[in-house]
């Protein structure tokens, strides 16, 4: 993590960027970020953490000549800006006054506008001291090939929300894929495709893979090409949901006089269930592990423990325990 030493008039130079990004109504202007920057992450003692600014040390000519590409506009230094736009004059004549020779100081124009009856401009700046060039670009304005460093920001300078964390830790699914039963049948259910999603945001969010055993049965006199499946389906899904704690609970708690709490392999809790009568049998086995990861092994048609506990002895739960 890179620490930037903020001169006097780099924060009165930080001050009319936060002035006219939140008084502009304006369409933002996507800016990326300099091949190779440097994340600042620390800051000065009593000053909040502002996203996103970087460092880099290459020359202040090759990062100005990057974003005069990139923004398709040409850099002004602060007499030319003073000029240009009579609302920011006194704030550019006394950054100028302020600055030490050692420091360079350019600005990209983004849009223009009028305040207080004069005209004035939202700019992107970029700052020189010896043998480092700083520039910092608003969260709203990251390019969209950069996002990933805004929620890098938010992670390293612990601005994440609850959700934002819980979507930062789960698995992808492809992940949690290998935990999954890899058996061609059990008893008479045949192993079908497997599926799964990741879904990093919203109130919950969560990594699912399942996989479904669907019950092959005879239809008359015939060999194995008169099977067809029954309709009775066994599911083995995975979920895995962060840091929820609360949802994990609700999820694998028994609830119901039809539900009686369990233990699988001596160490996960949950809950299992059997009931209905033909035609409509139903059974449920849901456990967590490390108030993280709910499996939910349920039949639809059958009501059969004994295979969801085979097809349970089959899974690697060990994989699911080393997510980290």
């Amino acid at each position: 993590m890179a620490k930037t030493n903020y001169t006097i008039g780099f924060i009165i130079a930080a001050l009319i960027v936060v002035i006219l990004t939140n008084s502009s109504a304006q369409e933002t202007k996507q800016i990326p970020v300099y091949p190779g920057a440097n994340l600042v992450t620390e800051t000065e003692a009593g000053s909040e953490p502002q996203c996103c600014s970087f460092t880099t040390h290459d020359s202040f000519d090759k990062v100005l000549s990057f974003y005069q590409s990139a923004l398709k506009t040409k850099p002004m230094d602060t007499k030319q800006l003073a000029a240009a736009y009579p609302a920011m004059k006194q704030l550019f004549q006394g950054l100028e006054k302020q600055m030490p020779s050692t420091m360079k100081y350019r600005a990209f124009v983004l849009s223009e506008m009028e305040m207080g009856g004069q005209k004035s401009a939202m700019l992107f700046e970029v700052i020189s001291n010896p043998g480092v060039v700083n520039f910092t670009i608003p969260e709203n304005s990251v390019a969209q090939k950069d996002a990933h460093i805004v929620s890098q920001w938010r992670e390293q300078t612990g601005q994440l929300t609850a959700e934002e964390k819980a979507g930062k830790s789960i698995a992808d699914w492809q992940q949690l894929q290998g935990a999954l039963p890899t058996a061609a049948t059990v008893g008479k259910f045949k192993r079908g495709e497997v599926t799964g999603e990741t879904s990093r945001e919203g109130p919950t969010p969560h990594s699912s893979v399942v996989v479904s055993y669907v019950e092959q049965v005879r239809q008359g006199p015939g060999g194995e090409d008169s099977q067809k499946a029954s309709g009775a389906t066994i599911l083995i899904i995975i979920d895995d949901v962060g840091n929820n704690e609360d949802l994990v609970t609700e999820m694998s708690s028994p609830s119901r006089s039809s539900e009686k709490a369990t233990t699988v392999k001596g160490r996960y809790p949950g809950k299992e269930s059997s009931e209905g009568e033909a035609g409509h049998e139903f059974c449920e086995k849901v456990f967590h592990i490390n108030k993280r990861v709910v499996v939910v092994c349920k039949g639809e048609g059958t009501k059969d423990l004994a295979l969801i506990n085979k097809l349970i002895d089959g899974m690697n739960l060990e994989k699911l325990a080393g997510l980290k």
